[in-house]
């Protein structure tokens, strides 16, 4: 949206917000019709490339991310150490394994993330207030939540992972957004978010005048302030990394 916008920071939590905001009215405006996350879909599946890097790629997974249905233990030690520096790559997108398998993805787009998890053995669910990009997503899993995230109809403990990617700063209230989605987790799960960078914020203004909220700065910690005492035990164990992704399990 055309206009002068400045990011400014909470005293209380430490999130990083747009000021002003962009009413509810502009919002839809301020996506362009060719936005990346709606888009033709092209899952990183990690099963891809020779019959050797293959079978790395599993160990990987099995070995790094707990998917213990891929192990073979009879791999030599040259797929493993091949297999220790493919987990460099796959963690970013593939998640960890965690209970039964019960993979909601929130903002899904047009399903990259699900192609992928369902790939490795999911139960996906997806949740995008995109029409458009909701029905290219329907490809990879039939429980597809189409409308706001706060309106989502799933029960408490419903999942075992629950991603937003680039979602936070995308919301009027993500506060509000963030109790829901561990409200969904159930116990044992991993809560997994990536957001922009202050950098990216301050110096290059990504999402100012597109992003309703920009909440690009605020640590695990500040996300334990801002979802208050109830939910603090939830985000025991939070790790973050250099690109503003945090994983709560």
């Amino acid at each position: 949206m055309p206009g002068l916008y400045t990011v400014a920071r909470c005293q209380a939590c430490g999130f990083l917000y747009q000021k002003p905001r962009v009413d509810d009215a502009h919002l839809a405006d301020c996506y362009p019709d060719h936005y990346p996350r709606h888009q033709e879909p092209s899952p990183r599946i990690p099963f891809k490339g020779s019959p050797a890097r293959i079978q790395a790629a599993r160990w990987a997974l099995a070995s790094g991310l707990g998917y213990a249905q891929l192990r073979d233990a009879s791999v030599g030690l040259w797929t493993r150490l091949w297999a220790r520096r493919l987990l460099r790559k796959i963690r970013w997108d593939c998640p960890p394994w965690r209970g039964q398998g019960r993979y909601l993805d929130v903002g899904c787009g047009s399903g990259g993330s699900l192609g992928v998890a369902r790939a490795l053995g999911w139960q996906v669910t997806g949740i995008e207030v995109d029409e458009a990009a909701a029905a290219k997503a329907r490809r990879f899993t039939s429980e597809l939540y189409v409308g706001d995230v706060l309106s989502a109809p799933f029960a408490a403990g419903r999942f075992d992972v629950v991603s937003a990617f680039h979602v936070l700063e995308h919301v009027p209230d993500p506060v509000a957004v963030l109790r829901r989605l561990l409200h969904w987790l159930a116990p044992g799960g991993t809560l997994i978010d990536e957001r922009r960078s202050r950098r990216e914020a301050a110096w290059t203004g990504s999402g100012t005048g597109r992003s309703r909220v920009t909440t690009c700065g605020a640590s695990p910690s500040a996300c334990r302030m801002a979802v208050g005492h109830g939910s603090r035990e939830r985000l025991n164990g939070a790790r973050s990394t250099a690109c503003s992704s945090s994983c709560w399990s």
